[in-house]
């Protein structure tokens, strides 16, 4: 396996400098975000992680956490990161809000909204390759690595 991700990454590399603008030019390639042989790797990692004990039980989480907060409107993402990332905040913002939720308690609430985030950090430790190339992907390319063609065919 390693030995065919060196060869994409070796024919990805040599078909970026082979390729020519309109002047001649060598094609610029410190744009950022992925080669396409980055893409390629990235693309079977998320695939390997989504066959994972670890993915599948975080996205049945979520689904549960989606479900049972069905009527609460999104929190803008500054908001969400502070609340997830102080329990004592979330705890408060899930009694504020609990009679809008499916919850039977705040307790509940809070131990699967604690569940999802272990779980997402286990999930990110268990893949740092797959989260490293994430983290250099354009937000185009983060969308075609978490949602591939093959899977939704948007085209």
């Amino acid at each position: 396996m390693k030995y065919l991700i060196l060869l994409l990454c070796l024919l990805g590399n040599i078909s970026l400098f082979a390729q020519s603008t309109n002047s001649g030019a060598v094609k610029d390639t410190t744009k950022k975000g992925l080669s396409d042989s980055q893409m390629v790797i990235a693309k079977g990692l998320y695939k390997k992680m989504k066959k994972t004990e670890t993915y599948i039980e975080a996205a049945k989480c979520i689904k549960v956490l989606t479900d049972k907060n069905s009527d609460l409107k999104d929190l803008p993402p500054a908001e969400m990161k502070k609340l997830f990332n102080n329990p004592d905040s979330l705890k408060k913002w899930l009694a504020d809000n609990i009679k809008r939720t499916n919850y039977k308690s705040v307790d509940e609430a809070f131990d699967l909204y604690m569940k999802s985030i272990e779980l997402s950090k286990k999930q990110f430790k268990e893949n740092p390759e797959l989260y490293s190339l994430i983290g250099q992907a354009t937000p185009a390319q983060m969308t075609e690595i978490i949602f591939p063609e093959d899977v939704y065919n948007w085209n």
